[in-house]
């Protein structure tokens, strides 16, 4: 009986996860998700994500001149964006059609639309410096408590 009972709660616990999309990415697939990645404003966070890694880079290599720095920067611009797009579009659809992508994209050219993916990228960006500040009291709070228990 215990086995039953086993058994059936496997079928409930892992039976939606045999039902999830899986969509085929084809050509017309990869052009509207990258359609989305453009008016949803994530092409612009991950220049962004990419600038504010350089930034780091130079301060911590100052050494190093700064020609090497915008040319590199540069080149992975080009080439790591498209990349983490092509592995990104696999785990999308996953979770949305081609219809839902284009549905997307569709109130990503309305008024709000278009408001949410150019707000997007500054709203990223103060929530990046609020949660920087966040992690270090957080992390001035673990070393507190550890010096307070003789670790």
């Amino acid at each position: 009986m215990k086995k039953l009972i086993a058994i059936v709660w496997m079928a409930l616990l892992t039976g939606p996860f045999c039902f999830a999309q899986n969509n085929e990415v084809t050509p017309e697939y990869k052009a509207a998700f990258m359609e989305m990645m453009e008016l949803n404003g994530s092409q612009e966070i991950y220049q962004t994500s990419i600038d504010e890694m350089f930034k780091i880079y130079e301060n911590n290599f100052s050494d190093v001149p700064s020609e090497f720095w915008e040319r590199l920067k540069k080149e992975m611009k080009k080439r790591s964006i498209g990349e983490l797009s092509d592995m990104l579009v696999d785990v999308y659809a996953k979770h949305f059609s081609l219809k839902e992508i284009k549905e997307i994209n569709a109130f990503y050219k309305t008024p709000v639309g278009k408001k949410l993916s150019e707000t997007t990228p500054i709203i990223t960006k103060d929530a990046m410096k609020i949660g920087e500040q966040w992690g270090r009291k957080v992390a001035e709070e673990v070393m507190k408590e550890m010096e307070e228990e003789g670790y």
